[in-house]
């Protein structure tokens, strides 16, 4: 009886062992060129983090302070060199607003920016959201991110990932930052799939 308690033990710790690995491979994006995965370029251009969620209201989210500086710390990690641009549009007395962004084709999307830049890199916040279950809450946020060629009107990368996580419990539910580990997960997850800059 003891033997197959322990067997069963094993199996469980492997499999938890396993699925903790397997959250540090690196998946493929999306979709990406062959020849920005061969040659990266050396300086992106971050545009503002989009706010891309249908309802704003189900979770509180500094773009900022939440996306935006954790995503500039994960590509410097990766080896580019990015500029934040604080602003979508650079014509003159042209602003645009997170919903015009979102409903942007490549071609629309390569006309944002600094002129002068050759790759931008836009963020879509979809998800950010909270449900509450029997024994505490679940977090779901989902991020997905594109690589414009400003030159050429086209997407040189795309992807997007879904995190989702529970608590057990009131207190665990508070102690555990759910959001932002859910946040920083699928941050990670985006900038691994990028090619690495050598």
């Amino acid at each position: 009886m003891n033997k197959f308690r322990f067997i069963r033990a094993a199996n469980a710790a492997c499999l938890l062992f396993c699925s903790m690995l397997a959250g540090c491979v690196a998946q493929e994006p999306v979709y990406v060129e062959a020849e920005f995965v061969k040659s990266p370029p050396d300086t992106m251009v971050l545009l503002p983090v989009v706010d891309a969620r249908k309802d704003k209201s189900a979770s509180d989210v500094d773009l900022q302070k939440d996306v935006a500086r954790p995503l500039l710390g994960r590509l410097a990690s990766r080896g580019y060199t990015i500029i934040a641009a604080d602003r979508y549009a650079y014509a003159e007395g042209k602003e645009l607003t997170s919903a015009e962004i979102v409903d942007m084709d490549a071609a629309e999307l390569a006309k944002l920016g600094p002129p002068d830049a050759r790759f931008l890199m836009i963020c879509f916040v979809e998800d950010v959201s909270q449900s509450n279950v029997v024994l505490g809450k679940t977090i779901k946020v989902e991020i997905s991110a594109v690589v414009v060629d400003k030159q050429r009107a086209c997407y040189v990368w795309k992807d997007k990932h879904v995190d989702s996580r529970g608590g057990m419990g009131g207190l665990a539910v508070q102690l555990v930052p759910m959001q932002s580990m859910a946040i920083g997960r699928c941050i990670d997850e985006l900038v691994v799939s990028l090619p690495k800059k050598h």
